[in-house]
C-alpha cells in the first residue's frame, strides 16, 4: 500500500525534475562541431504558399564549415535562400552555400538567410512541428525538429 508521505516524495522528486528534463528538450543540436540553436518555422497559409524555417548556426571547431544542403519530408524541395535588395526592390534568390568560419555564428531569420521549403506535402501548422535535415561539407549529415509558429511570427514559438 502506497502511503501519503511516499506520494507526497514522489511528487517532490518530479517537481524537481521537471527543469531539468525541459532544460534537456531545449538542449541545442549538434553535428559534428556544429551547434544549432534557436530553430523555428513560420505556419504556412495552406499547402500551396512556401514555407520558411530559422536557424542559428554556431561552429565550435577549429576549422570552418559549410551548409551545402537542407532538406525536409514535407516538402519536395528546401533550399537555402537570401534576401537581396536590386534596385530598391527586396527579393530572394538561393544562396548555394553558407558557410560558418571556425568560432563563428550565422543566424538565418526573417528578412535574411533562411531555409524556403517550396512544394509543401501539407501545411505547416502553429504548435507543431517539422524535421529539417541539414548537410554539411565537413561535419556530415543530421537532422532537428523545428517548432512551428504562427504565420506572421518574427520569432520562435514560446
Amino acid at each position: 500500500m502506497i502511503t501519503r508521505s511516499a506520494l507526497f516524495v514522489v511528487g517532490v522528486l518530479f517537481a524537481a525534475a521537471s527543469p531539468i528534463l525541459q532544460a534537456r528538450a531545449e538542449e541545442p543540436t549538434r553535428i559534428g562541431d556544429m551547434r544549432i540553436e534557436t530553430a523555428w518555422a513560420r505556419s504556412s497559409i495552406g499547402a500551396t504558399s512556401p514555407g520558411a524555417a530559422y536557424l542559428t548556426i554556431v561552429n565550435e571547431g577549429v576549422k570552418a564549415d559549410r551548409l551545402v544542403a537542407v532538406e525536409t519530408p514535407v516538402a519536395a524541395k528546401a533550399e537555402i535562400h537570401e534576401t537581396v535588395n536590386e534596385g530598391g526592390v527586396m527579393k530572394m534568390q538561393p544562396a548555394s552555400r553558407i558557410e560558418i568560419p571556425s568560432g563563428g555564428r550565422v543566424e538565418l531569420k526573417p528578412g535574411g538567410l533562411h531555409v524556403m521549403m517550396m512544394g509543401l506535402r501539407e501545411p505547416l501548422k502553429r504548435g507543431t512541428t517539422l524535421v529539417l535535415n541539414l548537410t554539411f561539407e565537413k561535419n556530415g549529415s543530421g537532422s532537428l525538429d523545428v517548432p512551428i509558429a504562427g504565420p506572421g511570427a518574427t520569432r520562435p514559438p514560446q
